[in-house]
């Protein structure tokens, strides 16, 4: 079993590996919406607490993620995230890149494309081999 990522504060970014060089795109917040923003964007971090029972909750200003209706939003009300370990991507993500998951496993953070406005949201889909998306959580 992998290393479960310690208490603390992180920035999340989508990692894109095309022809052999390395992109990203941030994670940051818009109201309350959780949003994948245009590559060059500055990113926020954002807090992940782990749990006694190995769950995180993640959040950002006091506010935490929830997988609520589509897209994920940040509310009040504490929610719980499970991350699985990726360790398959080359350099700068490596081990630092992870599934998350709803916390009864029976959802996945899923990037959905194509908003007009080319900020694309975070979606949480029901889970299902192969389907998804990892992010790369650093600090």
């Amino acid at each position: 079993m992998s290393e479960p990522l310690p208490s603390g504060e992180y920035f999340i970014e989508a990692p894109r590996f095309n022809d052999g060089s390395f992109s990203s795109r941030p994670v940051n917040h818009r109201g309350v919406f959780v949003m994948l923003f245009l590559e060059g964007t500055p990113p926020v971090k954002w807090t992940f607490n782990e749990l006694d029972n190995g769950n995180y909750t993640i959040g950002i200003e006091g506010r935490f993620v929830t997988s609520g209706p589509n897209p994920v939003i940040l509310t009040d009300q504490h929610y719980e995230w499970k991350l699985v370990k990726e360790d398959f991507l080359p350099s700068p993500v490596g081990s630092h890149n992870y599934i998350t998951q709803t916390a009864s496993g029976d959802g996945i953070v899923y990037i959905e494309e194509g908003y007009p406005d080319k900020q694309t949201v975070l979606s949480v889909v029901p889970n299902c081999p192969g389907a998804g998306s990892s992010v790369w959580i650093h600090t």
